[in-house]
């Protein structure tokens, strides 16, 4: 993501070498303008049941933001033998001619499988970071990436597909945030350039 030029100096530089060549209708600067809009998203995000947890801007938190993600990846796959067995006896549990004792027998596995389930949710977390009952947010590149988990423990039957639904969806996220932090590495630097060979053209594309 490309930074505010600062300092009084390089402004003055660039405006000897730009002279006619600065925009009149383009805003001045519209990474910051997409920044701003984008904390007026947050406002509704709070307003949500799960509690918001935000990672950092730059690279930094993008780091931070990608480690979550797979540590949440981890946990769900783990929780993925308990979800199978929670859908196996919860289709069981339909048997109209099951006797009661199988009843119970399965019942005790149903909250056993649910608790650890539960117990892996309460203690997935990163850096310190809880990842569960948590909307993770981070921004990449002006962009907003969000995630929320929920405790798949009290979703009964559908804990398997919403297990198998988050994993997918974790793996695009981390796709789309890999790309934005590729897109932002290639864009030029102006604190890079060398003002005795200043290429105006090349500055244009900056805004």
């Amino acid at each position: 993501m490309i930074n505010a030029i600062g300092g009084s100096s390089n402004l003055a530089i660039f405006q000897k070498h730009l002279g006619s060549l600065t925009p009149s209708n383009e805003p001045e600067n519209p990474v910051l303008e997409r920044s701003s809009s984008l904390k007026g998203d947050s406002a509704e995000f709070d307003t949500k049941r799960l509690e918001i947890e935000a990672f950092s801007q730059g690279i930094k938190g993008a780091n931070e933001f990608i480690g979550a993600l797979q540590s949440a990846d981890v946990a769900l796959k783990k929780m993925g033998k308990e979800g199978e067995n929670l859908a196996w006896i919860h289709q069981s549990l339909q048997d109209p001619l099951m006797d009661s004792s199988t009843q119970e027998a399965l019942k005790e596995q149903l909250q056993e499988s649910q608790e650890k389930i539960s117990s892996l949710a309460q203690n997935s977390s990163f850096m310190g970071k809880k990842l569960f009952d948590r909307e993770l947010v981070n921004e990449v590149g002006g962009e907003r990436f969000s995630l929320s988990l929920q405790d798949p423990s009290s979703l009964g039957e559908e804990s398997m597909s919403y297990i198998e639904g988050k994993r997918v969806e974790i793996s695009q996220t981390l796709s789309k945030v890999s790309e934005a932090i590729s897109k932002g590495n290639s864009t030029p630097n102006p604190n890079n350039y060398n003002f005795e060979e200043f290429d105006a053209s090349a500055f244009m594309k900056l805004f």
